[in-house]
């Protein structure tokens, strides 16, 4: 037990000094620094008139920026260009800047869509979305004038591709027509994922048995018209469909333009929602604050600590701002996190006034205060912003915004805090000690004195009837009298540690089971527009993949020469015989196919002059081989500069594990051939980022556990103390992470950012209650009592704030806030029972022993 008994007091006993001092001082100015802290945050908030919100994708958002394969597609794409005119599906590698109209059909009944009367209205939309036209500067368009096509004719959804094709003739009606699963081949011999096309799927035996809606995406043609001709024929298939509904199915249509709608629509709304949680804030907290003695209740302070805690949110808009950061859907909600934090803060304070207020004395009643208080929360906020401020070396560009301006505002809020909250709470113990009532502020009359009058007793009484009456609340007096006692008993303890193992049991079970990656919504029929809007997103990005690999040779070599080409068969061979990729009838690959000509012809390929002119006159002339035009660049001087090969990919479980072995193969080809080699697709964007998520949730919690053990052991009094705290922050993130899981919330980019943003309230509910416990000299029990009579309520205070923040979060729109919110409601829960129940019992397991042990501070 000898490190129970080091005690590292050196900074502890300078900070307690500096911050009585401090109460000293704002207890004689307590106005001029009211006026400063207003005079500050009008300063900082001043630069929301830079302020600028921008809608960012995905991509953008929640994809790190060091990826390989986004190196590999910029490399790709800068040597193989899509050509609209002759468009091919699976060698497009980006789809984020290109126009398109999605429609997603869902049956009003929301039943089966691939029902034979529903697929018939899908064939319906579809004759009506390229009969629609309209007419600007006296032309008229049609789709067929600005779509991507190929051969002169447009190159149609591949969902209208599959479907068109399915008889429906003399079908009855609720028959369920046949699409096999999981891929098909479309009229141009490409082969597409029926995931692209269909949501909320189920399937046997090769075949699709049930879809909840069916994805329709036209690709336009950005260089037929102008941008105004493609949102004016966008904006006209929308309004068509609208006053034109079909009588079985529900027609949303999504543009870029429903993402820019969406985007105006956060903006203007978001600080209608940040309202809502400000006023419901301060009902709960203004509630949670009053007593029956209306004189030493506090019920203003409630307005007064939300307000401080708004200032700091609004100031830290202001510095980012100010630095040029541009906002988006993740930063738009990081208010409403240090609106929730500041106010946990509030709870501390006016729970340790309460606690130090033995006698009308303001002035040792806010140094006493500011001594415990004013300690606990900059150990708090300090921790916190570390750990923030340190993630903005993360590669997620969503982590490192949200974690720069929680940083600043956390701190901002702590200045706040210390310059306008603490002179208003003296202000309050002036007119407590005036005997004034908390609400009006007139002078009352303590309860004894009337007893003649039922509703003045019951309105306005209210006060000391000597200087060491305190008027203490039943939650406080419950945790500090009875919940602290019953944590001595051994049986207690034991009941406590079982809980805790089954509860961390249960939560590491639940980590390792996390689904990785990204949910699919689930749209029903008569969803409303804003529903889909929410989704949007989504749903083109999921339904935009295909497939297709492309294996890229990016140099010169000498395919004429039988070596090269046995090792470039090799590599083809290799990849085939995996089972991650389709075989030989799947792929298109004109090297392949050329040499299998060069045989079959005998044509000429001794020399590399005759190889080429083989390959351009003969070979690239049929029309079954044309489509390799796009797929072998040749330089100025006839050589072949760099050509590529699609394959199309299985379905895959393990992205991480398939991106590892294609690689291998593709590292051992540029070995042989001496150049590079590059294998990318669509998928493997996300396959990447799926794999990095584990290390990025890894590193998380490396920084966490390090800014909280330096912090706390610099200024928690004892080490063993401040190590366990630390471990129960991981606990409470691990908790939330693995009962989320059970929730069907995955483990993705959206959730990472929550998991990181919910690390604030953790450290709350841990800090607090192991600070206190060394902070009076008593034995064990008497320190535990003493620490929940302080902490117990506000971390019960703490929770329901906590939870009426993320409960907000739940009606703001968008896929971000509800999977957000779903982890920020778990975490007031998990860091309450720590706070309340493992943190005393593990402190109890070690100072039990001790039980007449003493600490100096």
């Amino acid at each position: 037990m000898g490190l129970l008994k080091i005690k590292t007091r050196c900074i502890d006993r300078l900070l307690r000094k500096l911050f009585k001092l401090y109460g000293r001082v704002i207890n004689r100015f307590p106005f001029v620094f009211i006026l400063t802290s207003l005079l500050i945050m009008g300063a900082l908030a001043s630069g929301i008139a830079l302020f600028r919100f921008e809608y960012l994708g995905d991509e953008d958002l929640f994809t790190p920026q060091d990826l390989q394969s986004l190196e590999d597609r910029e490399e790709v794409m800068s040597l193989f260009s899509s050509h609209d005119d002759q468009y091919q599906p699976n060698r497009d590698y980006d789809r984020n800047d290109r126009e398109y109209l999605t429609a997603i059909l869902a049956s009003k009944d929301g039943g089966n869509m691939i029902r034979a009367s529903r697929v018939g209205e899908v064939i319906k939309f579809n004759t009506g979305v390229l009969s629609i036209g309209i007419r600007l500067n006296g032309t008229e368009y049609l789709y067929d004038d600005i779509c991507v096509s190929r051969d002169s004719r447009c190159v149609l959804p591949p969902a209208i591709d599959l479907l068109s094709a399915i008889s429906l003739d003399n079908r009855p009606p609720e028959e369920i027509v046949d699409i096999p699963y999981p891929n098909f081949v479309d009229t141009y011999s490409n082969t597409f994922d029926v995931k692209r096309c269909f949501g909320g799927i189920r399937y046997a035996e090769g075949h699709l048995t049930h879809s909840d809606y069916v994805v329709v995406q036209y690709l336009l043609h950005d260089d037929k018209a102008t941008d105004n001709v493609l949102s004016s024929w966008k904006a006209t298939v929308q309004e068509y469909f609208r006053e034109n509904p079909f009588e079985l199915i529900d027609v949303v249509i999504v543009t870029p333009g429903c993402e820019d709608g969406f985007s105006k629509f956060i903006e203007d709304c978001w600080l209608q929602y940040l309202l809502i949680v400000v006023v419901i804030l301060v009902v709960a907290v203004g509630t949670s604050l009053m007593l029956r003695d209306h004189v030493q209740g506090k019920p203003w302070l409630a307005a007064v600590g939300i307000l401080s805690a708004s200032m700091a949110a609004t100031s830290g808009v202001g510095v980012m701002s100010f630095c040029g950061v541009t906002f988006n859907q993740v930063t738009m909600w990081m208010p409403l996190v240090v609106i929730v934090i500041g106010s946990s803060h509030v709870f501390i304070l006016i729970s340790s006034w309460r606690c130090n207020n033995f006698s009308n004395d303001v002035d040792e009643t806010i140094r006493e205060t500011m001594e415990y208080a004013g300690v606990t929360i900059t150990i708090a906020t300090l921790i916190e912003a570390f750990i923030y401020i340190i993630n903005v070396i993360s590669p997620y560009p969503a982590l490192r915004e949200a974690g720069l301006y929680l940083g600043i505002s956390l701190i901002l809020n702590l200045l706040y805090q210390l310059t306008f909250f603490c002179p208003s709470l003296v202000i309050s113990g002036r007119r407590e000690a005036a005997n004034r009532h908390s609400c009006c502020f007139t002078k009352v009359r303590p309860r004894k004195h009337s007893q003649n009058s039922c509703c003045y007793t019951l309105l306005c009484a209210g006060g000391r009837e000597n200087h060491h009456t305190v008027v203490n609340h039943l939650a406080k007096m419950a945790f500090e009298k009875y919940f602290a006692t019953t944590c001595h008993f051994l049986a207690v303890l034991a009941f406590v540690f079982l809980l805790y193992v089954a509860y961390i049991s249960g939560a590491i079970y639940g980590v390792v089971s996390a689904k990785i990656g990204y949910t699919e919504p689930i749209l029903n029929g008569n969803v409303p527009d804003a529903d889909i809007l929410r989704e949007s997103a989504f749903v083109t990005r999921r339904h935009s993949d295909n497939p297709s690999v492309s294996l890229v040779i990016a140099g010169e070599i000498s395919y004429w020469e039988a070596d090269i080409e046995h090792e470039l068969v090799s590599v083809m061979d290799n990849l085939q015989s995996t089972t991650l990729m389709k075989g030989r009838l799947h792929t298109q690959c004109w090297f392949i196919d050329y040499y299998e000509y060069i045989e079959t012809f005998n044509a000429t390929r001794e020399a590399k002059v005759n190889f080429i002119r083989t390959l351009r006159e003969e070979f690239l002339a049929i029309p079954e081989y044309a489509k390799y035009k796009e797929d072998i660049n040749f330089g100025e001087d006839g050589n072949i500069e760099s050509s590529r090969c699609i394959l199309v990919m299985e379905q895959i479980e393990d992205g991480d594990k398939a991106l590892r072995v294609l690689r291998d193969i593709t590292s051992k080809a540029e070995e042989s051939l001496g150049i590079e080699v590059i294998l990318i697709g669509p998928r493997f964007i996300d396959f990447e980022r799926d794999a990095d998520l584990t290390w990025q949730l890894i590193q998380t919690a490396i920084i966490t556990v390090s800014c909280t053990l330096f912090v706390s052991l610099l200024l928690i009094p004892n080490p063993v103390s401040a190590i366990a705290s630390a471990a129960l922050v991981i606990s409470t993130l691990v908790g939330v992470i693995g009962f989320g899981t059970y929730w069907g919330v995955p483990l993705n980019p959206v959730t990472l950012t929550a998991i990181f943003v919910c690390i604030g309230s953790s450290v709350e509910f841990t800090m607090h209650i192991t600070y206190t416990f060394h902070f009076v000299n008593m034995t064990p029990i008497s320190r535990l009592s003493w620490a929940l009579g302080i902490f117990g309520y506000p971390a019960l205070q703490i929770c329901l704030c906590v939870l009426a923040g993320a409960v907000v979060m739940l009606a703001f729109p968008g896929y971000v806030f509800h999977e957000c919110a779903k982890l920020i409601l778990l975490t007031p829960l998990f860091g309450l029972f720590h706070a309340t129940l493992f943190i005393p019992t593990i402190l109890m397991l070690l100072y039990r022993r001790d039980s007449e042990m003493m600490y100096t501070i």
